[in-house]
């Protein structure tokens, strides 16, 4: 984690010195060519340079314009249970990043918490979402195909472009990679139909007003939504046990997380009421190995909390893994802040 932490230190404009200011500015003149590399690829698609290929059912994608945690998971998890409520056979198509292979089945942390809470959902990861989605088509014959982190691949023509912007950190530092965490520029956002500003309860009432103000400049303001990541329930890894929320509540926890937004995980976690003895980040998808498992037995105990917890999506990697106590994990819930309805009736005038 502490490399990550020193790259966002410079990157954030944080760090101060010599050493700082010539990385920041070898980063500047890097960004400057991918930035142009990607202008360069949104103007052939543009111009119909280069074709997206059209899937005989439709399309929803579910990206955002920065690196990092969002809160796209949720949001697509959301979106197939209201369509799965409606009638909709659905199909999630994903690139698979940093998945791994389990027996026969191969797929990465946010697909294992996908099928954990939608089951029977089929999910299908490859690098080539065409492809993938030809697949769907001959395999499942959907109703609708959602695209999770879809926005940047552009080779998939798409009915709905949602994209999800952290309010604790909307524009990746105001600049593309690798000197800031935009994945394209701010101007991008023209391309999309929906966008959806997570986590807007950590930050203030007037930080969010200013993050939708600038998205407004690219999408009408009817189509931009708040939405916040509630705690949903925890339970046991050894069983599954559900247990109630306010379980927490005055009890010294030690928690860990490998995950995007770890402070999110913190935040949520203090929201219930908790006092944090320990807290633990790891690089986002973490693999959890005995070292890590040893380093976290040791920080628990001499932290003298009473409760372990995680999150869902590390739990799926942690099955059957000795802490010496039982582990919780935290499952969150995706809630908009108004205008539900309203978004529910633009995704389903996008089928």
């Amino acid at each position: 984690m502490a490399g990550n932490e020193k790259y966002i230190s410079i990157v954030s404009g944080g760090g101060r010195g010599v050493l700082p200011g010539l990385l920041r500015g070898a980063l500047s003149g890097m960004s400057a060519l991918y930035r142009a590399g990607i202008g360069g690829r949104n103007f052939m698609y543009s111009r119909g340079l280069l074709n997206s290929v059209a899937l005989p059912a439709p399309v929803i994608s579910v990206g955002n314009l920065t690196v990092g945690g969002t809160g796209k998971t949720p949001l697509v998890e959301y979106i197939a249970g209201h369509l799965i409520a409606s009638g909709k056979k659905v199909v999630i198509l994903s690139r698979g990043y940093k998945a791994r292979r389990k027996g026969t089945v191969r797929r990465n942390d946010e697909a294992a918490v996908l099928a954990e809470n939608l089951p029977g959902v089929p999910h299908i990861q490859d690098r080539n979402r065409v492809l993938a989605g030809l697949r769907a088509i001959k395999e499942h014959n959907p109703d609708c195909i959602l695209l999770d982190d879809g926005f940047q691949y552009r080779k998939l023509r798409r009915d709905l472009d949602i994209i999800v912007i952290d309010a604790t950190n909307p524009f990746g530092h105001g600049r593309t990679l690798p000197r800031g965490l935009l994945r394209e520029p701010t101007a991008s956002l023209k391309r999309a139909g929906v966008v959806v500003i997570s986590k807007a309860d950590e930050v203030s009432q007037k930080e969010t007003a200013e993050t939708e103000d600038a998205v407004s400049k690219f999408v009408p303001v009817e189509r931009i939504f708040r939405a916040v990541h509630r705690p949903r329930n925890i339970y046991t890894l050894d069983g599954g046990k559900e247990v109630g929320l306010e379980s927490l509540r005055g009890r010294r926890v030690f928690a860990f997380c490998g995950i995007g937004s770890p402070g999110s995980f913190r935040r949520g976690l203090e929201s219930l009421g908790c006092e944090i003895a320990g807290f633990r980040a790891f690089p986002d998808h973490h693999r959890y190995d005995g070292r890590s498992l040893d380093a976290l037995r040791e920080e628990a105990a001499r932290s003298g909390a009473d409760v372990l917890i995680t999150t869902q999506k590390d739990a799926v990697k942690l099955a059957g893994a000795d802490l010496g106590r039982t582990l919780y994990a935290l499952r969150i819930a995706f809630e908009f802040v108004g205008g539900e309805d309203r978004f529910l009736d633009i995704l389903d005038s996008a089928l």
